[in-house]
This record gives C-alpha cells, sequence and structure tokens, in this order.
C-alpha cells in the first residue's frame, strides 16, 4: 500500500496542499513511499529544477516531466511524484482515465534509488488507487525483453499477456492483473 495525498478541494486548496493521506507502503530500503498528485498546472521547469538533483539529470527529467503532462487527464487518473522521506524518489501516472474497466499504469524511479523497491512501491500505490474507484483490470507495458519492470510486475500478480503495439512507443509486451 501506499499513501496517496489527495489534491486540495474548496478552501483547502486557497492553503495549499492537502496533507490528508490514505495508505502507505514501505519500500525494500525501508521508508514510506507517498504518492503526491501533481497538478495540471505545474511549472515543469521549476519542478525539473525542484527535483532535478535528485534524478542526477535536470534536463533528462524536464523531458520526462513534459512527456507526462503532453495529456492532461482528470485526478486520480493524472501524474504522481513519489516521495521516500520526504525527498523525490520516481513518478508515476495512469496513462489515461478508464476505459471498459481498464487502466494503464506506468512508473520510473529517479536512478540514485533504482533497486530499493520504490518502482514497485509506486505501482502498487496505483493499483490500489484503481481498485479504489471500480478499476476491474490494470495493464502496464514493458520493453519486450526480460527486465527489471517484468519481474516487479510478475511479484505484484500480473501475467504476461502478449506482445502489443503501443502507438508512442512501438512494440511492447502486454501486462495485466485484476485490480
Amino acid at each position: 500500500m501506499v499513501r496517496q495525498r489527495q489534491p486540495p478541494q474548496g478552501r483547502r486548496a486557497e492553503r495549499g496542499a492537502d496533507r490528508r493521506t490514505a495508505r502507505a507502503a514501505a519500500s525494500a530500503e525501508g521508508g514510506l513511499i507517498v504518492l503526491e498528485p501533481l497538478p495540471a498546472d505545474l511549472d515543469l521547469d521549476q519542478a525539473a529544477d525542484n527535483w532535478g538533483s535528485a534524478y542526477g539529470d535536470r534536463d533528462g527529467l524536464r523531458a520526462i516531466i513534459g512527456e507526462l503532462f503532453r495529456t492532461q487527464r482528470p485526478q486520480p487518473w493524472g501524474n504522481y511524484l513519489a516521495r521516500r522521506d520526504g525527498e523525490a524518489v520516481g513518478l508515476c501516472a495512469f496513462k489515461a482515465p478508464p476505459a471498459d474497466g481498464a487502466v494503464e499504469i506506468a512508473y520510473g524511479t529517479f536512478p540514485p534509488v533504482q533497486r530499493q523497491g520504490v518502482a514497485q512501491a509506486m505501482a502498487a500505490g496505483l493499483i490500489e488507487i484503481a481498485r479504489g474507484r471500480g478499476v476491474v483490470l490494470v495493464v502496464a507495458h514493458t520493453l519486450p525483453e526480460p527486465n527489471t519492470s517484468n519481474r516487479i510486475l510478475a511479484r505484484l500478480g500480473f501475467s504476461f499477456a502478449g506482445d502489443a503495439e503501443d502507438p508512442d512507443d512501438g512494440h511492447v509486451w502486454l501486462w495485466q492483473r485484476p485490480a
């Protein structure tokens, strides 16, 4: 489980981020992973400045954030910043709102925290969010080769569903699991 911060509403929106949280998960290296919804009007350059040192490459991070925000999606189906002990450790997202009861997830950790359980905690958090909103199937695409992401998905109960063509990524492997 991952702690999810709720987007601010009403008067709370005027005062800043809502600090209520739902659930939490520990990464393999310890520490609580918190998913913070990113606002649709996020200043991409400021975000890259703020988190660039944690990522290790400000311009590379700026490109990733720009890609995440290429298409606007309403929360909870948008983008999230993952923090561990207050530090930015990754980004994750739903690629689109659910369609026919299914939703696709995407996640990536910042290089300094790879192989510490952060990606698995982020993916688990997205699954939990989807389950709580009536989604029945969660899917993910990976590079069509054995890799860490495949192992993460298998540990989370995903099954390999075959090869697929993604409009953005080309040939991928398709993974799916019940929400």
